[in-house]
């Protein structure tokens, strides 16, 4: 009796960690394209803007489990109809996951945009960028140090 809900109970605790870590890695991967942030740097800022804000945090652990249950559901319902054993199941399985990549990438996207305006707003004291000297170039600075690239003479 008390094992199970002591189970289950760390089952949710691991679950929701993962989706979290999935939100700040994914979200690091956008920013790696977009900005001019890359690999620690990157998971770095991403994590800080996730982390901000509770509001934020959740936000991205319903869509890191939006689209972790679209694709077991992609997975699965292949498994189910035995659609991987056909040539046309496996290319429309692929065509149908390729799709949902890309989607969760423009919402990814869309996610880092109002993460960082939100960031941006609160570091403005709540003012509207454009008053008094504000605008989203200078106001925008998380502790990240700059992405120099990788010395060849050290490898």
């Amino acid at each position: 009796m008390y094992f199970g809900v002591f189970y289950r109970a760390a089952c949710m605790a691991l679950l929701a960690k993962y989706l979290e870590w999935s939100s700040i890695w994914n979200m690091a991967i956008v920013i790696s394209v977009l900005e001019d942030k890359h690999g620690a740097n990157a998971l770095m800022l991403s994590a800080s803007l996730i982390r901000g804000s509770e509001r934020r945090r959740c936000q991205g652990l319903v869509i890191s489990l939006v689209f972790s249950v679209f694709g077991l559901a992609l997975r699965g319902s292949c498994w189910f109809f035995a659609c991987c054993g056909r040539r046309n199941g496996v290319v429309a399985h692929a065509g149908v996951f390729c799709i949902l990549n890309v989607m969760k990438w423009v919402v990814f996207v869309v996610y880092f945009n109002n993460c960082k305006r939100q960031s941006l707003w609160r570091k403005g004291g709540g003012k509207a960028f454009g008053d008094n000297g504000w605008n989203a170039k200078t106001a925008y600075e998380v502790c990240v140090p700059p992405d120099d690239g990788l010395d060849v003479r050290t490898c």
